[in-house]
């Protein structure tokens, strides 16, 4: 084997030189820069927004979302009751039910006078240019692919090589999610665009926490948008292949969205609402929210320059918070793969009476089995620190409830990066506790600072915890982890780990054989 590798090693290189300057970073070369309209602007929703926001100067509205079904039908609220802009960056966007009929929503706004920025992340993108470029010709639609290969896009095995090619520009991935109309209302969390975060899904479908957010918060998610979408790594469509494609109408893109969507199963909720329920939901919606301070925390879209990250990133706001904390820190995290400076300040947390407590995915919850293979080889030195962990059941109580009962029988994933600080300060965005979201990829986040609210989301994490929805790790006599859990009341103690097969052994021994950590 070693020999096969010497003798075509020349060759493998010259290929994956030759692809990596094929997949090299095009130019934009055919939008101006853009920004989001001021809060000023006339609009209905300034106009519902501006009496509760006058009782509340210099607060933001928030409110949580943790039900699938409410996460879907908000994002499809929004896309309707637009006025003059709408703006989504999201680093999946999947074509299935969801996909399709939030991009229908967009496309409808666009239809109507709408300006539409729909910024996406280009690695997991695996939809056609030609089909991208012919959205993107449609009046007050504009696309743009954070970071794209290139020309050499199609194809999974040719973006393989590319990826290899220039890994070392094309490993850094834009992993933020959220969506903005009009600059007045906002979404922003865990969930990506894709059956498995609204419920859909009848294979895995995930737990996950979203903010609605009102007031001057939104201001500064739109300025966060604004910078990516005129940074140097957000490049149009029609800038990445120069090749013409012939101009689409609505009309035909509704047509072919409304074949696709019909090919997929039925919903099992009701999305629609017409125009007299759209309008009492918003009416109601400023009493509804917490009104309370604020923060967007978010990563620079050039992180990988950066010599050391802004005080503002999202790496640098949560140790901020974890050092800030005197009495209890809970965390959501589904992809947890603590380095050595998160383990030495856990132990120094828990050395200051701090009690920590994190939950994460079971083995069979993870969607993503690398990233538990890395959380397994950190999960004893995580355990000596006197940190509390607990990992979701596929099968869990709490997780299931925020389900459409019809799905009541998928097994469900842990995908919220949450924590909460003294249970008075939450930070709900995108950024797991792994190396990845530390020094790969961008992220997004808001901290709010209102007892309200972190009572709330406490109440929600300590339910996933609970023993009918999440496996209870400690070390034994002999340090040696050991599961507990019940099952109809019926209390279980297991010293295997529940699941684990041959396979998934031989996975965690190379993950830690392997000087991979840095990329989990």
């Amino acid at each position: 084997m070693l020999t096969l590798s010497r003798r075509f090693t020349p060759w493998f290189w010259l290929l994956l030189l030759t692809l990596g300057g094929c997949a090299s970073m095009p130019k934009e070369q055919h939008l101006a820069p853009s920004f989001a309209q001021p809060q000023s602007h006339p609009g209905e929703l300034g106009r519902i927004l501006a009496p509760t926001k006058a009782e509340h100067p210099e607060q933001s509205g928030l409110g949580l979302i943790s039900r699938a079904d409410d996460a879907l039908k908000v994002r499809l609220a929004m896309a309707d009751l637009a006025e003059h802009t709408l703006d989504l960056q999201y680093y999946i966007w999947h074509g299935d039910s969801s996909g399709l009929l939030l991009l229908e929503r967009v496309a409808r706004a666009a239809e109507r006078g709408v300006r539409v920025r729909l910024l996406l992340d280009d690695h997991t993108f695996t939809g056609s240019d030609k089909e991208l470029k012919r959205i993107a010709s449609l009046p007050n639609l504009e696309i743009k692919l954070y970071n794209p290969y290139g020309k050499r896009r199609s194809g999974s095995f040719a973006r393989t090589l590319a990826f290899l090619g220039e890994f070392g520009r094309l490993n850094h991935r834009m992993h933020n999610k959220m969506m903005v109309a009009d600059n007045q209302l906002a979404v922003v969390g865990g969930r990506n665009i894709g059956d498995e975060y609204f419920g859909l899904s009848d294979g895995l479908n995930f737990r996950d926490l979203d903010l609605f957010a009102a007031g001057p918060v939104v201001n500064d998610l739109s300025a966060s948008f604004d910078q990516y979408w005129n940074s140097s790594w957000a490049i149009s469509i029609n800038s990445i292949h120069g090749r013409k494609v012939t101009p689409g109408t609505f009309e035909e893109l509704f047509r072919v969205l409304e074949a696709e969507r019909q090919a997929q199963p039925p919903l099992p909720y009701q999305i629609e609402f017409n125009d007299e329920e759209l309008r009492r939901a918003i009416e109601q919606m400023p009493a509804s929210l917490t009104w309370g301070r604020a923060l967007v925390t978010a990563d620079p879209p050039r992180k990988d320059l950066a010599k050391a990250l802004p005080e503002d990133a999202v790496a640098s706001i949560l140790g901020q918070l974890g050092a800030g904390a005197e009495e209890e820190i809970l965390v959501a995290a589904p992809y947890f793969v603590p380095g050595d400076l998160m383990i030495q300040g856990l132990a120094q947390l828990h050395q200051a009476g701090v009690r920590v407590r994190v939950l994460t995915n079971s083995l069979h919850a993870n969607d993503v089995k690398v990233a538990h293979y890395g959380y397994v080889n950190r999960r004893q030195e995580t355990l000596e620190t006197g940190t509390e962990l607990y990992e979701l059941r596929p099968d869990a109580a709490s997780a299931l409830a925020t389900q459409p009962s019809s799905q009541s029988q998928v097994p469900v994933g842990l995908h919220a990066k949450v924590a909460v600080y003294d249970r008075k300060r939450v930070y709900i965005g995108s950024a797991n506790l792994d190396p990845r979201s530390h020094l790969l990829n961008t992220e997004i986040g808001l901290v709010v600072d209102d007892p309200e609210l972190a009572q709330a989301v406490a109440a929600l994490l300590l339910a996933d915890m609970a023993p009918d929805s999440a496996y209870r790790v400690t070390l034994d006599e002999e340090g040696d982890p050991c599961w507990h859990w019940e099952e109809a009341g019926t209390p279980w103690r297991a010293c295997t780990e529940p699941g684990i097969g041959t396979w998934d052994r031989l996975g965690i021994w190379v993950n830690w054989l392997l000087p991979i950590e840095d990329q989990l």
